[in-house]
């Protein structure tokens, strides 16, 4: 595999996990008690995610 195809699958997965933490969050909200605990938690994750996605991306547009 390629290293663009790696970039791009790795950049994927990640939105997946972001779009999968906001699908809990919202079903947490929808609760009478939401662990707060939780949502900073997925809060905190999706984050880390946004900021690898756009590592990954210089990564994806630097050319060699």
């Amino acid at each position: 595999m390629g290293r663009n195809t790696y970039l791009r699958r790795k950049i994927a997965d990640y939105r997946r996990s972001i779009e999968e933490h906001e699908a809990k969050i919202r079903a947490e909200l929808t609760k009478t008690h939401p662990n707060e605990d939780h949502i900073r938690g997925w809060k905190r994750e999706i984050e880390a995610h946004k900021a690898t996605i756009t590592r990954l991306v210089r990564r994806l547009k630097r050319e060699w």
